[in-house]
C-alpha cells in the first residue's frame, strides 16, 4: 500500500507536527475506489466523498465497500489496522487501547494474535472444575483438559447450562488460591 493525501493523491511521508499525526490516507487494496485514514475515516476516491459509518449492535464502527464482488460490510477498526501495521493478517484481532469502538485512529489500535487476550490479568478468570476440584487459567485451559468445548464451559459458568462432559464449573475469585 501507499499513502496517498486526499485530493492530491500523491505519495506523501507520515509527519509530526506537534505531537498530533498528520491525516494520512491508505488506498486499500481489495477495494481501490476507497482509502482510509490513520484518524480512523473511510473515503470514497472516485466520488471525493466521506463515507458515513454506521454502529453495529456491539458498538464498532461499520462501513460498505463495494468491490467487483458487490457490497461487504466491513469493521473500519480492520481496516486501519490493516492498512497501518505491517503485522496485520486475516484473521487478526484489533483492539481499542481505550477500549471505545468507536476510536479508530491508529495510535488508539493495537494488533493481537491468537489468544493474547485472554492472558491480560483484568479479563481472564481462573475456573475450577467442582467435581476434581482442579483448577486452570483460562476457560480455554479447562475445556482442553476436559477435551470439550470452551463456549459450552463458558455456558455453564454463566449459568445457562447445569454440566459439560460430566462436569460443572465455578470461576474463582481472584481473593482466593
Amino acid at each position: 500500500m501507499r499513502l496517498y493525501t486526499l485530493y492530491e493523491l500523491e505519495p506523501v511521508p507520515t509527519l509530526i507536527f506537534r505531537g498530533l499525526m498528520k491525516e494520512v490516507w491508505m488506498v486499500l487494496d481489495e477495494y481501490p475506489n476507497y482509502a482510509v485514514s490513520n484518524r480512523g475515516e473511510v473515503t470514497n476516491i472516485k466520488y471525493h466523498r466521506y463515507l458515513a459509518p454506521r454502529v453495529n449492535t456491539r458498538g464498532y464502527l461499520m462501513v460498505t465497500l463495494y468491490g467487483k464482488r458487490g457490497g461487504k460490510q466491513l469493521y473500519i477498526h480492520q481496516l486501519v489496522a490493516q492498512a497501518f501495521f505491517p503485522d496485520w493478517m486475516p484473521g487478526v484481532q484489533v483492539r481499542h487501547v481505550d477500549e471505545d469502538r468507536s476510536h479508530n485512529h491508529v495510535s488508539n489500535l493495537r494488533v493481537r494474535h491468537g489468544n493474547a487476550h485472554i492472558l491480560r490479568p483484568e479479563i481472564a478468570r481462573r475456573v475450577k472444575i467442582r467435581e476434581t476440584g482442579m483448577v486452570f487459567r483460562t476457560i480455554q485451559d479447562c475445556a482442553d483438559y476436559i477435551n470439550g468445548a470452551s463456549s459450552n464451559v463458558s455456558t455453564c459458568l454463566r449459568g445457562r447450562r447445569k454440566s459439560h462432559k460430566g462436569f460443572t464449573f465455578e470461576y474463582l475469585d481472584k481473593k482466593e488460591g
